[in-house]
C-alpha cells in the first residue's frame, strides 16, 4: 500500500501453481478461497473451513477483519483463524468450481524451521470467542463444466451438460434503469459507442465478436429502455459487439423467428461476427455475470424472468434470450420462417438444436436473471392457430425452412448511434410457398423440373378434384402421398388454402377428393363440377389404393390435432389466463384466444368428417 493504491490482495503460497487461466486473480464482493483443488489432495477440498494456500480479499475486507492473526508462530492454524475472522465480520467465503480453481503443488521436503505450533488449537478456539462459524457459503448452481486446461475457451460440456456447482456472488452486480430514462437523446448517450450501436474495448483485445439481434415492431419505449441498459453491461463485459434492431414493416402478422434470421444475415454483411444473441426487446439482464457470449453448445440465456417468479416455465423453453455461434446457427439452419403470429417458434428451435446433435445449456438462475418490461397485448401478433401442427412437423422442415430459404426485401438500413436499424418487408404468401416447395429436398426439386409436370398449373375456376386427377394422371404422384409434393402445383391457390396444406395431404385419392370437397365447402374455392372428376378418380385410383392402415393415417393425424387442441383448451379452465400466452394481459384476451382455438377444433372436426365420406 505504500508503493501503490491496490484494491485487491491475493495471498499466495510459493509452492502452488494455478492450472487454469479462468481462475481469475481478482476480488469479488466476498472473501474468496482460491486454491480449491490441489493435486496433492487429489483435487478435492480437504475440509470445508480451509482458507489456506491461495486466497483473495479486497482492501476493505482485509481492513474489516483486521488482516491475518500475528500470533501463530510455526505451522498451522493461521488460515483457520482467518476463516473465523471472516465470518465474525459478517462475510461469507466463496469459491470457484473445482474444475477451475485447480493448482499444482511443487514437491518439497519438510521444513525444519516451520514445525507445527503445539498451541495452535487453543489459539484457534479462542479466536472464535462467542460467535461460532459453521462455514455457510453462498453456493450458486452453475450449468457448465469448466475446463481444467489452460485454454482461452472457458468451458466444455460433459455428457449431462448440467448441474456443476460453482460458488459465486448471488447479489446482482448492477441495477437496471427503467423510470425516467426514455427521454434521452440517442446520439448523446455513451461516448464509447460507435455508429450503428457498435462497441469495442480500448484496453484489451476482445475474445468475442457478438451481434445482438432484436426482432422489433412498434415498441419504441421498450427499445429506449433496452438500449439505455444493455450498452453499459456489454461494455463492462469487454465485448466486440453490435446491436441490430430488425423491424417488420406494415400491418402483416409478426414473424419473430424470421426477423431473427434476417438479423443474422444482415449482420454478417456488416461484420464477421462469431456469436449471435437473439434478444426480445422487453427483457433486461440483471446481472453482469450473465456473459453475452457463445459457448460450445447453444445457450438459453433468460433462465429466470421476474414475470415467471424467476423460475423456468418449462424445461424445453428457448425463448426470450438465446445465443448460438455462427457454426451452430448454420448447422440448425437458423430459426423456422413459417411461424407468423405468436407461439411455438422457440419450441421449434429447441427441436432443431436437438436434431442437430446439440444440447441446450443454461447458467444458474441466480445469474441468468431478467426483468421484463410490462406491455399490453400486441394486436399484430395474435396466436398462430396452426402452431401446434407446425411444431409437430418441425423435423420435416428442419433442412428446408430457415436461413437457406429466406425471402424478404430490405426497405431501409440506418446506422444510428446506439443501434443499426434494418427495416424489412415480409410477404407471408411468398414465405409459405417457398417453405412447402423446398420440402423433400432433391426429390421435390426433381419433380418440379420434370418434363412430365411442366406447365401444370391450377386454372381459373378449375375444381380441386380435377386438378388432383391431372396430377395423378401425369405422374401418379399421389401414390407418394406427401402433401409437400403438391406444393409446386397448389401454389396458385388463395392464401386461405394454407389451412388445407397445413392440415396434411390425405394418403390416397379417395381422401384427397373428400378433403377437396370439404375445403371448397368452406369457401376457399368455388366448386364447378366434380362428377366427371370423381368418376375418373374412382377408376384411376383402384389399382393404387393403399392398405387400410396407410389410408387411415391422414385421419389419425387430424384426430391427433383435435385431441391436442381440445386438451389445451380444457386445461385453461384450471389455469390463470396469463399461462396461455405471455402476451395476454387480460382475461378477455385469454378468452379470445380460447375462442379461436375452439373455432379451429370445429373446423378440423368438419374436415375430419369430410375425409370420412
Amino acid at each position: 500500500m505504500k508503493i501503490h493504491d491496490y484494491q485487491c490482495f491475493a495471498f499466495h503460497d510459493v509452492d502452488l501453481i494455478p492450472e487454469n487461466d479462468k481462475n481469475i486473480y481478482n476480488c469479488p464482493k466476498q472473501p474468496r478461497h482460491m486454491s480449491v483443488a490441489v493435486d496433492k489432495f487429489k483435487y478435492r477440498l480437504p475440509y470445508t473451513a480451509i482458507f489456506g494456500g491461495v486466497s483473495s480479499l479486497t482492501k476493505e475486507q482485509f481492513q474489516k477483519v483486521n488482516g491475518f492473526p500475528n500470533r501463530y508462530f510455526g505451522w498451522g492454524g493461521e488460515d483457520d483463524d482467518m476463516w473465523n475472522r471472516i465470518h465474525n465480520a459478517g462475510y461469507k467465503v466463496i469459491r470457484y468450481a473445482m474444475d477451475i480453481a485447480r493448482y499444482k503443488m511443487i514437491k518439497h521436503g519438510t521444513e525444519t524451521g516451520n514445525k507445527a505450533n503445539p498451541g495452535r488449537f487453543k489459539m484457534l478456539k479462542d479466536s472464535k470467542k462467542r460467535k461460532r462459524s459453521y462455514g455457510d457459503m453462498s453456493v450458486v448452481k452453475y450449468s457448465l463444466e469448466h475446463k481444467t486446461d489452460n485454454s482461452t475457451w472457458p468451458w466444455r460440456i460433459n455428457s449431462t451438460g448440467l448441474n456443476v456447482y460453482i460458488i459465486d456472488e448471488i447479489d446482482n452486480l448492477h441495477r437496471w434503469q427503467f423510470s425516467g430514462k426514455n427521454r434521452y437523446t440517442f446520439d448523446k448517450l455513451y461516448h464509447w459507442v460507435q455508429n450503428g450501436g457498435r462497441g469495442k474495448p480500448s484496453t484489451c483485445y476482445p475474445r468475442h465478436r457478438v451481434a445482438i439481434i432484436i426482432p422489433y415492431r412498434n415498441r419504441e419505449s421498450h427499445l429506449r429502455t433496452f438500449l439505455y441498459n444493455i450498452h453499459p453491461i456489454l461494455n463492462r463485459q469487454e465485448l466486440d459487439y453490435g446491436i441490430y434492431v430488425v423491424e417488420q414493416n406494415g400491418g402483416s402478422k409478426f414473424n419473430r423467428a424470421m426477423l431473427m434470421n434476417i438479423g443474422y444475415a444482415e449482420a454478417m454483411k456488416i461484420h464477421d461476427y462469431q456469436c449471435f444473441v437473439f434478444h426480445d426487446v422487453d427483457l433486461i439482464p440483471e446481472n453482469d455475470k450473465n456473459i453475452y457470449n457463445c459457448p460450445k453448445q447453444p445457450r438459453h440465456m433468460s433462465v429466470a424472468v421476474d414475470k415467471f417468479k424467476y423460475r423456468l416455465p418449462y424445461n424445453s423453453i428457448f425463448g426470450g434470450v438465446s445465443s448460438l455461434t455462427k457454426e451452430q446457427f448454420q448447422k440448425v439452419n437458423g430459426f423456422p420462417n413459417r411461424y407468423f403470429g405468436w407461439g411455438c417458434e422457440d419450441d421449434d428451435m429447441w427441436r432443431r438444436i436437438k436434431n442437430a446433435g446439440y444440447k441446450v445449456i443454461r447458467y444458474a438462475r441466480e445469474i441468468a436473471r431478467y426483468k421484463m418490461i410490462k406491455h399490453g397485448t400486441d394486436t399484430g401478433n395474435k396466436a398462430n392457430p396452426g402452431r401446434f401442427k407446425m411444431l409437430k412437423d418441425s423435423k420435416k422442415y428442419f433442412k428446408t425452412d430457415g436461413i437457406n430459404s429466406l425471402k424478404y426485401k430490405v426497405l431501409k438500413i440506418e446506422f444510428n448511434h446506439l443501434y443499426t436499424r434494418v427495416v424489412v418487408d415480409i410477404d407471408e404468401k411468398e414465405v409459405m410457398a417457398e417453405t412447402y416447395i423446398n420440402l423433400c429436398g432433391h426429390e421435390a426439386n426433381a419433380l418440379m423440373h420434370s418434363e412430365i409436370f411442366q406447365n401444370l398449373t391450377l386454372s381459373s375456376g378449375q375444381s380441386l378434384e380435377d386438378f388432383y386427377c391431372q396430377i395423378y394422371e401425369k405422374g401418379k404422384l399421389l401414390a407418394k402421398p406427401e402433401h409437400e409434393m403438391l406444393s409446386k402445383f397448389i401454389s396458385g391457390l388463395p392464401d386461405q388454402m394454407s389451412f388445407f396444406v397445413r392440415a396434411g395431404m390425405p394418403p390416397d385419392m379417395q381422401n384427397a377428393l373428400a378433403s377437396a370437397k370439404m375445403t371448397e365447402a368452406y369457401g376457399y374455392r368455388k366448386h364447378d363440377d366434380s362428377v366427371n372428376a370423381a368418376g375418373f378418380f374412382k377408376n384411376k385410383s383402384r389399382d393404387n389404393r393403399r392398405t387400410a392402415d396407410d389410408r387411415n393415417s391422414g385421419l389419425s393425424d387430424l384426430r391427433e390435432q383435435i385431441r391436442e387442441l381440445s386438451e389445451f383448451v380444457n386445461a385453461q379452465k384450471e389455469m390463470k389466463y396469463d399461462k396461455i400466452s405471455p402476451d395476454l394481459e387480460s382475461p378477455a384476451a385469454a378468452s379470445s384466444e380460447i375462442s379461436e382455438m375452439k373455432d379451429q377444433i370445429q373446423t378440423l372436426t368438419s374436415l375430419l368428417s369430410g375425409m370420412n365420406v
